[in-house]
């Protein structure tokens, strides 16, 4: 939302110590302001002083442009109505700025000049000077119609915004409004717990086929739920199968993707909204025994939620 304003009403005043360039008499005519409206109350106000004789302003290093009042009234008709009546007034008065009461005012905004921005426009002066600043308005302006008052005060100059003749001075624009758009924003969130669902079955015999389902996956986009043979029987976690103080050992062989297990190997990797996925794991038996009987042994399945990577 941008609203653009030309002032053509005399030049008004408020407290504020800004030098301007002598030789040209500013007045509202030649002030303009643009106002662009960001989210959350956010504000870039742009100033534009136009028609600038600048041949005074350049005699002295002295002069310069301190800074620019917004004075703005919502609150009533009446503190509306006082903001009014300091619009379009210049004054000479050296050494006393315009003070503008709480009876017409709910507050004040300040652009200010900086010493090199100074500098700047006198190492390249021009007839016109644009000057913009970004305020956070405060929440009880949001939603709400604000008349502002600009308000610029010079030092050291002698037409530009004082008679001619004097050191200091001050000009009024006229009154604008505007309607603050209302952006208020409200967080919404929900927490979806994860989950997931892994079948194993409890026991095997060498030779036989194991298959390892995961299904109903639900985890973070980035996710992914993983099946791992992690640990043995054997305290050196190696495939082994014991009948007393005999082993027998044996080989793991992913079947589905036709390579040999290692122990942390990922056997099956199921990232969300998989509704069922199976690896099929053999448990192959040793070519030869030496001992006869019954050899029995385990295995430890570990199911993580991982990132992919």
């Amino acid at each position: 939302m941008n609203i653009k304003i030309k002032l053509l009403s005399a030049v008004s005043a408020a407290a504020m110590i800004a030098s301007v360039l002598s030789g040209c008499s500013i007045g509202s005519n030649n002030m303009s302001l643009d106002v662009k409206f960001g989210d959350k109350g956010k504000m870039t106000a742009t100033v534009k002083l136009s028609d600038i004789d600048t041949s005074e302003f350049m005699k002295d290093d002295s002069n310069k442009l301190s800074d620019i009042k917004l004075y703005y009234a919502y609150s009533s008709d009446e503190k509306k109505s006082a903001l009014a009546g300091y619009a379009s007034f210049r004054s000479d008065l050296s050494g006393s700025p315009l003070e503008i009461g709480d009876n017409a005012m709910d507050g004040v905004l300040t652009i200010s000049v900086s010493d090199e921005e100074n500098a700047a426009f006198r190492a390249d002066p021009k007839t016109e000077w644009e000057i913009s600043q970004e305020f956070e308005l405060p929440e009880e302006l949001w939603g709400k119609n604000v008349d502002f008052l600009m308000v610029a005060s010079g030092r050291d100059y002698s037409d530009f915004f004082a008679e001619p003749g004097s050191n200091d001075g001050w000009v009024s624009s006229g009154v604008f409004s505007f309607q603050v758009p209302d952006t208020r924003s409200t967080n919404i969130s929900y927490d979806v717990e994860p989950g997931y669902t892994v079948t194993i079955p409890s026991s095997i015999e060498l030779g036989q086929t194991l298959p390892v389902s995961v299904g109903d996956v639900l985890v973070e986009e980035d996710q992914a739920v993983n099946v791992r043979i992690t640990e043995t029987s054997e305290e050196d976690n190696t495939f082994k199968l014991r009948n007393g103080e005999a082993d027998l050992t044996y080989t793991v062989t992913n079947k589905t993707e036709s390579k040999d297990v290692a122990l942390g190997d990922i056997l099956l990797s199921a990232p969300s909204a998989t509704e069922s996925k199976t690896a099929e794991i053999s448990f192959n038996k040793p070519e030869t025994s030496e001992y006869a009987g019954t050899f029995i042994g385990n295995v430890t399945f570990t199911f993580s939620v991982d990132t992919l990577n």
